[in-house]
C-alpha cells in the first residue's frame, strides 16, 4: 500500500517532494477509524481520490490560516492559475496589478504562501503555486466563469505580446481581438504592450485597440508610430507613415524625406503625401523633381501634393483639369478645389464622384465632405438614392457632419448596403453621434456581432475597428472627426 501511494504522489511530479508524502500522510491519518486502523485501496483511492485530491485538498485548506486576509489570499492563487488549471509565474508587480492588493502587504502574503507551501519562489521576486494539483482545485472551486474568459484572453495576448518582441508580428486574429474588446474594461494592457497594440493597429484587416491607448498625448502615439516606420512589413511601413501624416510636423519632414527612397511604392507614395501636408513654398523644388520620378505611385502623390500647396490664384487652370485626360492630374485638380473650399464648386466635385478613376472618386468624396454645408442636408440627403456608391458614401460622410437628429434613421440604413465603402461611412457617420454611454453601449453592441470568422461578423468587425478609432484615437479627436 504505501508504494501505491509513493508512486501516486510520484507520477505527477520527475520527483518525489518530500512536502507531498507530509500531506498525504496526515491526512491518511485523519482518516484512520479507532476500530479499524487500517487504510485500504478502496478508502485511499475512492473516498480520499487519490494523492492528487487529497494535495489540492490540503492545500487549498491552508486558506484558512489567513484569517482576515483570506480572500485576498484567494485572489493570489486564482492569479497564480492559469485558465486552464495550471500554474502562472508571476512577479509582485504583476500580482499587484491583477488583484490590487499592495506591494508590502501582499510581500507578507506571498511569504506565508511559501512557509505552507502553497506557493514557491521562482527566480527574483516572481512566484508560482506549488504544484497543477493547487491549480486545478482553484480553478473548479474559486474562478468564475466570467474570470476565466478573462484569464485566457490575458494568456493569449500575453502570447502574442512574445511573438511580437521577436518577430514584431501584429495581432491578426479577429474573433480574439473581438473577445478582447468585448471585455476592454477588465483586461489590463501595460505600457510594454503599447507597441503591439498599435503594430495591430497598422496592420489593418482591419485593426483595432485605440481604446487601450485613448489616454496617450499625441507625442507618445508619435514616437510608438516613428517605431513602426522601419517595420519589415511594407504595409505596416506604409499604414505607419499615413498615421504619422495625420499628426507629423515640420520636424518630422527629414524621416519622411528618407521614406522617400523605401523599396516600397506604396510606402514612397504615402511618404510623399505626408510630405505634402507639412510641405511649404520652400519644399515645391522637391516635389516637383518627385514628378519626374520612374514610379507612377510617387509621380501620382507628388501631383496631389501640388494639388494641396495650390493657391487661390490656380482655381481657372485647375477647374480646367477636372477633365484632363490623365486620372493624376484629374486627382489633384480636385484634392485643390477641396482644400481651397469655395462652396461653388460643389456640384463640379460631386459630378468627379462618377469618375472612371477609383482614386480620383475616392479624393472627390473628401473634397465633397470638406465644403459641404448645413444648407446643402437636402442635396446630401438625395444623393443618397444614387446609383453609383461613391456618391452614397460621400452623402453619407457629408451627413455625418451636417445631419440633424432625424437623418439618423436614413443613416442607419445603409449599414445594411451592399457597398462596404457605404457601410463604412455610415458607420463614420453614427461614430460622430452621441454621448460617452450611447457610444459605450453601441461599442458592446457590435462587439457582440463581431464573434466568428463569418462575412457578417467581418463586416461588424470593420464597423467595431471604425467606431474604436473614432471614439478613442487621439489624432482623430485633434483633427475632429
Amino acid at each position: 500500500m504505501i508504494e501505491v501511494i509513493l508512486d501516486d504522489i510520484q507520477k505527477g511530479d520527475d520527483r518525489l517532494y518530500p512536502p507531498y508524502i507530509q500531506m498525504v500522510a496526515e491526512t491518511l491519518c485523519r482518516e484512520v477509524d479507532q476500530h479499524n486502523p487500517i487504510i485500504s485501496r478502496k478508502i485511499y483511492l475512492e473516498q480520499l481520490e487519490g494523492a492528487d485530491n487529497i494535495i489540492a485538498r490540503y492545500l487549498i485548506d491552508r486558506l484558512n490560516e489567513f484569517g482576515s486576509l483570506r480572500a485576498k489570499a484567494e485572489k493570489v492563487v486564482v492569479s497564480l492559475t492559469t485558465s486552464t488549471g495550471g500554474k502562472a509565474q508571476k512577479s509582485l508587480t504583476e500580482l499587484s496589478q491583477e488583484t490590487e492588493i499592495a506591494i508590502d502587504e501582499l510581500k507578507d502574503i506571498m511569504c506565508k504562501m511559501v512557509d505552507l507551501r502553497m506557493a514557491r519562489a521562482v527566480g527574483e521576486n516572481r512566484y508560482e503555486i506549488v504544484h497543477d494539483y493547487l491549480g486545478k482545485i482553484v480553478d473548479e472551486e474559486l474562478v468564475k466563469e466570467e474570470d476565466r474568459t478573462i484569464k485566457f484572453l490575458e494568456e493569449q495576448l500575453n502570447s502574442f505580446y512574445q511573438s511580437y518582441k521577436v518577430h514584431r508580428t501584429p495581432i491578426v486574429s479577429p474573433p480574439f481581438l473581438a473577445g478582447l474588446y468585448r471585455n476592454r474594461r477588465r483586461i489590463r494592457v501595460d505600457e510594454e504592450k503599447y507597441p503591439l497594440i498599435l503594430c495591430t493597429i497598422l496592420a489593418g484587416k482591419p485593426g483595432l485597440g485605440w481604446y487601450w491607448l485613448r489616454d496617450l498625448d499625441i507625442e507618445r502615439i508619435g514616437e510608438i508610430i516613428k517605431g513602426h516606420l522601419s517595420h519589415g512589413s511594407s504595409g505596416i511601413r506604409q499604414a505607419a507613415v499615413e498615421a504619422l501624416g495625420k499628426i507629423a510636423r515640420p520636424e518630422d519632414k527629414d524621416q519622411i524625406v528618407e521614406l522617400l527612397q523605401d523599396e516600397d511604392s506604396a510606402v514612397r507614395r504615402a511618404a510623399a503625401m505626408v510630405l505634402g501636408k507639412i510641405a511649404n513654398s520652400e519644399d515645391r523644388d522637391k516635389i516637383v523633381k518627385m514628378l519626374l520620378d520612374e514610379d507612377l505611385a510617387v509621380r501620382r502623390a507628388a501631383a496631389m501634393v501640388l494639388g494641396k500647396i495650390a493657391n487661390s490664384e490656380d482655381r481657372g487652370r485647375i477647374v480646367e483639369q477636372l477633365h484632363d485626360k490623365n486620372s493624376d492630374i484629374r486627382r489633384a485638380a480636385v484634392v485643390a478645389l477641396g482644400k481651397m473650399g469655395r462652396h461653388e464648386d460643389r456640384d463640379k466635385i460631386v459630378e468627379m464622384l462618377r469618375d472612371r478613376d477609383d482614386y480620383v472618386r475616392g479624393v472627390a468624396t473628401v473634397a465633397f465632405v470638406e465644403i459641404v454645408r448645413p444648407e446643402d442636408r437636402e442635396k446630401a440627403v438625395e444623393m443618397l438614392h444614387d446609383k453609383h456608391e461613391h456618391v452614397r458614401g460621400a452623402a453619407v460622410k457629408a451627413l455625418g457632419k451636417i445631419a440633424k437628429p432625424e437623418d439618423m434613421d436614413k443613416i442607419v440604413e445603409l449599414l445594411y448596403d451592399e457597398d462596404s465603402a457605404v457601410r463604412q461611412a455610415a458607420v463614420e457617420a453614427l461614430g460622430k453621434r452621441g454621448e460617452h454611454e450611447v457610444r459605450e453601449y453601441l461599442l458592446d453592441l457590435v462587439a457582440d456581432k463581431a464573434q466568428g470568422w463569418g462575412k457578417k461578423q467581418t463586416n461588424f468587425f470593420e464597423a467595431l475597428s471604425e467606431l474604436d478609432k473614432r471614439f478613442y484615437c487621439p489624432y482623430f479627436k485633434e483633427e475632429g472627426v
